[in-house]
């Protein structure tokens, strides 16, 4: 049986702030089910100023009783200051609707600056492999607001810019790592890991499970958190993924490659444990040697000339880029680096360049210019083009 949020129950008039994939989910579930509340559509102008999309007597965002605001527009604009109790998003009224049901899913969150989308695609494929129904929703796709109707486990990806803001309680959540990026949302690294944390803080620390092995995370969770990559827990070797018993994932056998998704699957597997319980066999640990990568992360895309072309453009983070290298260690490497500044700090990924066999390394704007400067002021001999 539905049950009505509270929160929308005694709300009259909404502005949706962003009409892109949440905005069009959030637009169709108010219509079906809270059809007696006013919607009005406001757009960024090429100004950035927010105007509206329709015929409606509002001439501001504070003039509804509600602003449901999709996830690309960020929380720190100035015209949104000073209205942050009006403001929720797609995810939100998810969670508000999911708790307010006599049968709640249970809730899987994860987040990480990256490895988020391979490793709830790794969770969906597992918990698949049980008796459980499970959804699979969020940053990796789906819109939340999309898959209402509870399954028995809900994974639900989250970004940075969902996070923001975020309340209300999961089952378990998953945090597999945190290093600088967003800046151009988040206004600063500082606001961004206190936005991409809190949600997590906020939960009961037997929820969550930490990677052990990143410090930035060690530095924002409470020590009584589940860890992960510790020798008594699941963690990653070269050799696979080990418990404190012994080898329960081989390496050679899985169709990723990279030792960072090595590190995820031990978090992939810390989670499925405590949920599924008696329903974590050996069986379904196994079914991750059948799991097939993303695109876009590590993907071969061909092989021209004895050339082996690798797309990870999905890699955004020098320290994604290191992963990458680790992973193609035995190989020599052509890398084409750079694009947008995300006022990130490259000096430890090209201080660990020469430790490669690499041919030659290609600098893209915006910031190729800004990384070749860097390189030259820190005397690391390349061959730049």
């Amino acid at each position: 049986m539905f049950k009505p949020i509270p929160r929308l129950a005694s709300t009259n008039s909404v502005a949706l702030y962003g009409y892109g994939r949440e905005g069009a989910s959030t637009e169709t579930f108010l219509k079906k089910y809270y059809p007696e509340i006013i919607i009005d559509i406001w757009e960024d102008d090429d100004m950035g100023h927010p105007v509206v999309k329709n015929e409606t007597s509002k001439s501001q965002l504070g003039d509804y009783d509600l602003i449901i605001k999709s996830p690309g527009i960020s929380a720190y604009k100035p015209v949104l200051q000073g209205l942050e109790d009006k403001m929720t998003s797609n995810l939100q009224l998810w969670i508000d609707h999911n708790a307010a049901q006599e049968n709640p899913s249970k809730v899987i969150l994860v987040s990480g600056t990256k490895g988020k989308s391979t490793t709830v695609s790794a969770l969906y494929h597992l918990f698949s492999q049980t008796d459980y129904s499970v959804q699979l929703l969020g940053n990796i796709g789906v819109a939340p607001l999309d898959g209402i109707f509870a399954s028995d486990f809900t994974i639900i990806e989250a970004s940075s810019y969902q996070l923001t803001g975020l309340s209300g309680r999961i089952d378990y959540g998953l945090f597999l790592n945190l290093y600088p990026e967003h800046v151009d949302w988040h206004q600063s690294h500082e606001n961004y890991f206190r936005d991409k944390t809190q949600f997590f803080a906020d939960q009961k620390p037997e929820r969550i499970f930490i990677n052990a092995e990143n410090q930035n995370l060690n530095n924002y969770f409470d020590q009584k958190c589940n860890n992960f990559n510790t020798a008594n827990t699941f963690h990653a070797r070269k050799e696979g993924v080990f418990d404190s018993e012994g080898l329960i994932l081989e390496a050679s056998k899985l169709k990723l490659i990279g030792f960072h998704n090595l590190e995820n699957f031990a978090g992939v597997l810390s989670v499925a444990q405590k949920a599924l319980g008696a329903s974590f066999t050996d069986e379904v640990i196994s079914s991750l040697y059948d799991f097939n990568p993303l695109p876009h992360r590590l993907e071969k895309v061909g092989m021209f000339d004895g050339v082996t072309y690798i797309n990870d453009s999905i890699s955004t983070t020098p320290e994604s880029t290191m992963a990458a290298l680790k992973a193609l260690v035995d190989s020599p490497i052509i890398l084409i680096m750079g694009g947008y500044d995300r006022d990130q700090d490259y000096e430890e990924l090209l201080c660990q360049l020469p430790s490669y066999n690499l041919k030659a390394l290609f600098l893209l704007p915006q910031n190729g210019e800004k990384i070749l400067k860097l390189a030259q002021s820190l005397e690391i001999d390349l061959d730049l083009v």
